[in-house]
């Protein structure tokens, strides 16, 4: 699982050529993931959607209330399988 940014090694231990490396293939590494999880989401197992979200909601910024309520948003009206089901409501 992802580290939340208190759970990182401290920068203070990396050159800062090496930190921005770092952050730099971090940042195009979440990209990638986020989008190929965006693209296969309703095919994915129910308990890996949960794991993801509650990861998500844990590394996210804000308020936690306000995130899952945005992603669930996000997620329900992205993917035939859920948007259906909130169609059906």
């Amino acid at each position: 699982m992802c580290l939340p940014p208190h759970r990182r090694p401290a920068a203070a231990t990396l050159t800062r050529n090496e930190g921005d490396r770092m952050d730099n293939d971090r940042q195009f590494v979440s990209h990638l993931l986020g989008q190929a999880v965006i693209d296969v989401w309703g095919g994915l197992p129910q308990d890996i959607q949960q794991k993801l979200f509650e990861q998500a909601v844990l590394v996210g910024p804000g308020n936690e209330e306000n995130l899952r309520e945005r992603l669930a948003r996000f997620l329900h009206h992205h993917h035939q399988r859920t948007a259906a089901a909130t169609a059906t409501k």
